[in-house]
C-alpha cells in the first residue's frame, strides 16, 4: 500500500485558520478561499485515481450518445435496403439456371435426380416446387 505525500503547507490558509476563533463563524470569503485552495491541491491526487480506476463502461458511457444514434441509423438504412431488395422482382429468365439449381438445393427444394437434371441438361428448367 503506497502512502501519498502531503501536499505543500499553505502558510496563508494556516493564518486564515488561525485568525477564526472557535466562537466566531469564518465569513464566505475565508470558506471560498479554503475551498478553492482544498480543490486545487486535491486536484492532481484525484485525476490520478480517476485514470487507474476507468474501465471499459466509462467509455461506452461517454460515446453512448453517439452510439446509439448510429445504431439506429444503421437499422433505419438496412430496413430500407431489405425493402427495396424485397421488392425488386427479378425474372426467371435473369437467373442463370446454375443459380436455379443451387438455390434448390440448399432450400432441399429439388430432388437429386432433378438436380442433375438441371445441370447437365443443355437448357435447364426451373424446377417445380414440390409441397
Amino acid at each position: 500500500m503506497t502512502r501519498h505525500a502531503d501536499p505543500k503547507r499553505d502558510r496563508e490558509l494556516a493564518g486564515l485558520l488561525r485568525a477564526t476563533e472557535p466562537s466566531g463563524l469564518p465569513t464566505d470569503a475565508q470558506i471560498r478561499a479554503l475551498s478553492d485552495r482544498i480543490r486545487a491541491a486535491a486536484a492532481p491526487m484525484l485525476e490520478q485515481r480517476e485514470l487507474r480506476s476507468r474501465t471499459i463502461w466509462d467509455y461506452t458511457e461517454y460515446w453512448s450518445g453517439t452510439l446509439i444514434r448510429l445504431g439506429l441509423a444503421t437499422a433505419v438504412a438496412a430496413s430500407v435496403c431489405l425493402f427495396w431488395l424485397s421488392n425488386s422482382r427479378s425474372t426467371a429468365a435473369d437467373v442463370p439456371p446454375e443459380r436455379v439449381a443451387l438455390i434448390g438445393a440448399a432450400t432441399n427444394r429439388v430432388s437429386s435426380h432433378d438436380l442433375l437434371d438441371l445441370l447437365t441438361a443443355e437448357s435447364p428448367a426451373p424446377p417445380q416446387h414440390r409441397r
